[in-house]
């Protein structure tokens, strides 16, 4: 008999939020099934109206807060609650960092059946804001009258801003710079229905510890002087903009940035200082988005692959190589791969950079290339992970517990794959060596990242 759905679309209910979603919304019961709910947090009692239903649950949104959380605050950010870019504002900072260590907790035991896993409390900032050294800042609006900012929550619609709670005050300024500019030079912005216009994003990056800006302009064309007088305006107004760069895309997609680019003003990447090395940053390279809190991530991962000089380190998913150019001087070989052809080329111009001939970088997805390396008669000691939201590919991981790897430290942005890969190596003779590391990179969101050390039974 088919279960019924004991809540209707367009009625109101009375719910009592006791847990948060691993998207930071709100999650609630009513007769048993499951509601989520933004913007609301753990013992917040609400009236909601339901917005739609799936066999498994229901989503609602708060029309009334009956009695709001002990936890429950105000926001800092005056576009918050319209502005899909933060979703935990209104709940204390040191709760937000409870709620994590729990998520991460309850995922790895629901998903990877890891009832006796150690989750160490979250690491958290001391300042949990203007931390975000890179925006991306669609732009809307009409010709000479441009909006630029985030997204509305689960809409294309721009919420128009002129400054960010959690962004970098440098990245403030170059968002009203740019703006003025935009205008003054009555660049036309890119309709998403029309596929017209020119000018679709404006990504800004800083490097926090230089505090140098690049700036690409995402457009749909070159328009030829406009452009690059705009370079130069930025330019002059703000010394600390080192590059400006164009990008063309034509294409309908939510992708925001092509292969396609052509240097505006001054050099295509930025340096910036971390952990006593120098980088560069190039527009499409990966490079951790929060300043403060990346040295913090980066020790915990060097903690645990506990080098003592003579290991052969894959570091997979290597970016830029920032990770495996730490861990070089401690280690026999670095071998770093990367999908990015991009950042390729900048982990090996930074490995010449801090005079480290120890590494070797190559382009190609992990899963491909690593299992190529194996066959052809590398042994690594330790293999560092760290991939984007969905995983590792299980070729990797197949690759990486057919070569009996006596050490793997995984980087996770994502606790569900990472509990999904967990299961995957535990059930092919890994253990979990000591707790997993919680580091709060994405203040007031629903994200994390985590840090475990696997061994060889």
């Amino acid at each position: 008999m088919k279960k019924q759905i004991p809540v209707n679309i367009n009625e109101k209910y009375t719910v009592i939020i006791d847990s948060l979603s691993h998207s930071a919304e709100g999650v609630a019961r009513y007769d048993g099934f499951t509601i989520f709910v933004p913007n609301a947090i753990p013992g917040d009692e609400v009236e909601v109206t339901i917005i739609s239903t799936k066999k498994n649950y229901a989503r609602a949104l708060i029309t009334k807060i009956i009695k709001p959380s002990s936890n429950r605050i105000s926001a800092k950010c005056e576009v918050y609650e319209n502005c899909g870019g933060c979703q935990l504002q209104h709940l204390k900072y040191q709760e937000q960092l409870t709620l994590k260590q729990k998520l991460v907790k309850e995922t790895l035991t629901r998903v990877g059946g890891l009832d006796d896993i150690s989750v160490a409390p979250v690491t958290g900032m001391n300042d949990p804001w203007q931390c975000r050294n890179k925006s991306s800042f669609p732009v809307g609006g009409q010709t000479g009258d441009v909006t630029m900012g985030f997204y509305q929550n689960r809409t294309h619609n721009i919420i128009d801003i002129t400054n960010c709670a959690i962004q970098h005050p440098l990245i403030d300024k170059a968002l009203v710079i740019i703006k003025e500019q935009l205008n003054q030079l009555n660049i036309a912005p890119y309709n998403e229905e029309s596929h017209k216009g020119i000018i679709r994003h404006v990504v800004v990056r800083v490097a926090p510890g230089t505090k140098e800006i690049l700036v690409v302009l995402v457009a749909t064309k070159d328009i030829g002087q406009p452009f690059r007088q705009l370079a130069t305006n930025i330019s002059q107004e703000m010394s600390d903009i080192k590059g400006v760069m164009l990008n063309i895309n034509n294409k309908r997609t939510n992708v925001i940035m092509s292969d396609v680019e052509i240097l505006l003003f001054g050099r295509k990447y930025i340096m910036d200082k971390l952990l006593g090395k120098t980088f560069i940053i190039s527009a499409k390279s990966f490079y951790q988005v929060n300043a403060v809190q990346t040295p913090v991530l980066y020790q915990q991962a060097i903690s645990k692959a506990n080098l003592q000089g003579n290991e052969i380190v894959v570091d997979a998913y290597c970016g830029t190589g920032t990770i495996g150019l730490m861990l070089a001087e401690k280690a026999q070989k670095i071998i770093g791969v990367e999908i990015v052809p991009a950042a390729i080329k900048d982990a090996k111009f930074n490995a010449k950079l801090n005079g480290i001939t120890n590494a070797k970088f190559y382009v190609g997805k992990a899963e491909q290339k690593i299992p190529k390396l194996v066959e052809k008669g590398l042994e690594p000691d330790i293999v560092v992970v760290d991939p984007p939201r969905k995983g590792c590919g299980e070729a990797l991981l197949q690759a990486i517990c057919e070569a009996e790897v006596k050490k793997i430290v995984y980087v996770s942005c994502n606790p569900s794959t990472l509990a999904r890969d967990l299961k995957y190596l535990i059930e092919h003779g890994y253990e979990v060596e000591g707790e997993v590391g919680v580091v709060d990179m994405f203040p007031h969101s629903g994200h994390v990242e985590s840090v475990v050390g696997l061994v060889r039974d």
